[in-house]
């Protein structure tokens, strides 16, 4: 990701934008997480997705590009007392290895290069919660390539 996408992206974080709300696939499917296993909440922003998985016992960890999102989130769930491992990270650069995690959850953030990664970093029986914008949503990005149809 260039440098000026990661800037805006610590810009928005910094500027205090609101904790943001587990996304609906997550929350409305939570009954078919494993009991254990490894987790990762993918373009994770303050990581309302990554604390609810911790939450619910999965060794967790929060990728996102903006460094200034990453120590929120490390404070979020300190305050929740969770163990939320944070790392900054470009998934596009450098994807999850094969079949390391049991549950993926990405929300809003939708990169068509990355959706063969993300299938092979699922173990076998893993679990993709998926949730982004279509062209039909009234909000979201105004890149059509960054909806889908």
């Amino acid at each position: 990701m260039p440098a000026a996408d990661r800037d805006r992206w610590d810009a928005r974080y910094r500027s205090g934008i609101p904790e943001q709300r587990p996304c609906a696939t997550l929350t409305e499917h939570r009954h078919l997480l494993p009991a254990h296993g490894r987790a990762l909440d993918l373009a994770c922003g303050l990581g309302a997705n990554a604390r609810v998985l911790a939450a619910a016992g999965l060794d967790t960890e929060g990728w996102d590009v903006s460094p200034v999102a990453i120590e929120r989130l490390a404070r979020l769930a300190a305050a929740e007392g969770l163990a939320v491992r944070g790392c900054v990270r470009d998934a596009l650069a450098a994807p999850p290895a094969p079949e390391s995690f049991d549950v993926i959850v990405v929300a809003y953030f939708f990169e068509r290069a990355l959706l063969p990664a993300l299938a092979v970093a699922l173990r076998p029986g893993g679990l993709l919660f998926y949730e982004t914008f279509t062209r039909r949503s009234a909000h979201g990005p105004s890149n059509p390539d960054w909806k889908l149809d």
